[in-house]
């Protein structure tokens, strides 16, 4: 059985677009069957607060913020169930370098309460957007972690990295 619930607010004005933000909150519950490896939980469950914001400094500078705290706990059948606590801290200037290019230089932050443990690097990339509706990008990650709030990292997203983006 797997669900998700989430609950979401937007500040996106019509007239400006100088400024804007997205809250959200979100519930997975995931469980899962009787299995025979020990170290696979039989349920789990995530409670995910995440909240962006992008603002723009003048025509050529963006500010932009994502910071996410997760609460995750973990039943398995041989053993007491344990709890975790994660937050994930994002801040990232984005410049537009020519007409469709632009540069980024992202630093971010992964802390985890119960381990007492703290990532953090930097990462670049440089994107062009061929069409108004798409974005391309190729950059490199200095950490070794995922900006995905819901993962569970394993640690190896360490390099080189390709992005599609669309927007409507």
């Amino acid at each position: 059985m797997f669900e998700e619930r989430s609950i979401g607010l937007a500040y996106r004005p019509v007239k400006h677009d100088r400024f804007n933000a997205l809250a959200r909150y979100t519930r997975l519950l995931d469980q899962r069957g009787i299995t025979v490896d020990a170290n696979v939980a039989n349920k789990s469950k995530s409670d995910v607060v995440s909240g962006e914001w992008s603002l723009q400094l003048g025509k050529k500078l963006e500010w932009v913020d994502k910071t996410a705290y997760k609460v995750k706990t973990e039943d398995f059948i041989d053993r007491p169930s344990f709890t975790g606590h994660t937050l994930l801290s994002i801040h990232r200037l984005n410049y537009h370098l020519f007409s469709q290019i632009d540069a980024a230089l992202e630093y971010r932050l992964l802390w985890q309460k119960e381990a007492k443990d703290q990532r953090q690097g930097w990462l670049t990339e440089l994107t062009w957007e061929p069409i108004s509706h798409v974005r391309l990008g190729v950059g490199f990650n200095f950490t070794d972690f995922s900006d995905n709030e819901f993962a569970d990292n394993n640690y190896t997203v360490y390099g080189w990295f390709m992005r599609v983006q669309g927007k409507y």
